[in-house]
């Protein structure tokens, strides 16, 4: 009788130390699923992202741009000076005005073209922290819930134990009136009911 009540007790202590074990788990798992998506990016690519969407709104370089603009100026000035040197006069001015014509909408299409690039590398840059941040939630929440599952588990296992624990002391612990004398024994089969056959 000792023996049975002995085993059925520390049988609901380690049920009890199991089901604690898996509420705690399951508080972690619920705890860390709400702050899965406050983890910090790197300030590295904060600062890559704050100066390519500066970028985004920019062409080629003011200096570069300029520094063309000046060039465009001065060969159609020396156009000018050389036409009327010849004595090209009028004749000229329009060919003259179409290569200066040419030459802005080149500048000015490979200042689009930077304005594009730019683009193109600010949304690399914001792809690059989008999937920073998506790779801290999904490890996160993938360990939270896994602490969820397992305390699901230790609860009901906890719960098993426990139940399997008071099924011990009740039947070997001396529940049913402290004595099993008198009571009709379980039913068995002994070697004789065999060989009546």
């Amino acid at each position: 009788m000792l023996p049975a009540l002995v085993g059925g007790i520390a049988q609901g202590a380690g049920a009890l130390i199991q089901g604690i074990s898996g509420l705690l788990q399951k508080r972690e798992g619920n705890r860390l699923l709400k702050r899965a998506g406050e983890e910090k990016v790197p300030t590295e690519l904060i600062e890559n992202q704050r100066l390519s969407k500066q970028m985004a709104g920019e062409g080629l370089p003011s200096d570069q741009y300029n520094q063309a603009m000046r060039n465009i100026q001065r060969q159609q000035l020396m156009a000018l000076r050389g036409a009327h040197d010849r004595r090209g006069g009028l004749g000229a001015l329009s060919g003259i005005q179409q290569q200066s014509n040419d030459a802005l909408l080149n500048l000015d299409v490979a200042d689009a073209n930077k304005k594009l690039e730019n683009q193109r590398f600010a949304m690399g840059v914001n792809n690059q922290v989008g999937n920073f941040k998506h790779g801290i939630w999904e490890r996160k929440y993938n360990y939270a819930q896994g602490l969820r599952g397992y305390g699901n588990q230790n609860i009901v296992g906890g719960l098993d134990k426990l139940v399997a624990a008071g099924g011990s002391i009740a039947y070997g612990g001396g529940l049913n009136g402290g004595s099993r004398k008198g009571q009709a024994a379980p039913f068995s089969m002994t070697e004789e009911d065999f060989q009546r056959d």
